[in-house]
């Protein structure tokens, strides 16, 4: 038998009755969570601030999945470079990325630097991977594909560095 219109006031007011009772037990427990909240939040925001601010781009480039080179990703010898002195600034930026001697465990990186969007970065790139020379096979493809670039300059250093590394080897 259905109920009259009268008890559907009522039912409300009974669920409201439970409602603001079970509010005020989560009332007594907010503080404490609100305290947790707010101090995963600040936890979250250092951590967030420090890898973005981090001079090393270690964690940066990590999370990227660039290429390391001594200690550093890419985007750290990326940031070395375009930071130099403008007096000297390619050969000191050539030392800076192979100190004084060609390391061909440096040649992924500088792959990875031919695609800088910086032309600064990209003609460093060429001429450390010509000093590399013939440990420097694996940026052929890459130095291959920037002799088609519409850009004069990418053409040139490209075609300096290929000559610096000399004929491809069959394996």
């Amino acid at each position: 038998m259905p109920k009259p219109l009268g008890s559907a006031p009522r039912l409300i007011t009974n669920l409201c009755d439970e409602h603001d009772g079970f509010r005020d037990e989560n009332q007594r427990a907010s503080p404490m969570k609100k305290r947790w909240i707010s101090w995963c939040a600040l936890g979250v925001a250092v951590i967030v601030v420090a890898v973005m601010i981090e001079p090393t781009r270690i964690v940066r480039g990590w999370l990227r999945g660039e290429q390391f080179f001594a200690g550093r990703p890419s985007s750290y010898w990326s940031h070395e470079i375009r930071d130099q002195h403008p007096e000297g600034r390619f050969a000191n930026a050539v030392g800076l990325v192979l100190g004084n001697e060609p390391d061909p465990a440096a040649v992924p990186m500088l792959i990875e630097l031919l695609e800088d969007e910086n032309d600064e970065v990209r003609y460093v790139a060429c001429n450390a991977l010509a000093a590399n020379g013939p440990s420097a096979q694996r940026a052929v493809p890459v130095l291959l594909k920037m002799l088609r670039h519409s850009n004069l300059f990418y053409r040139r250093n490209s075609a300096h560095a290929l000559a610096a590394i000399g004929p491809m080897r069959r394996p």
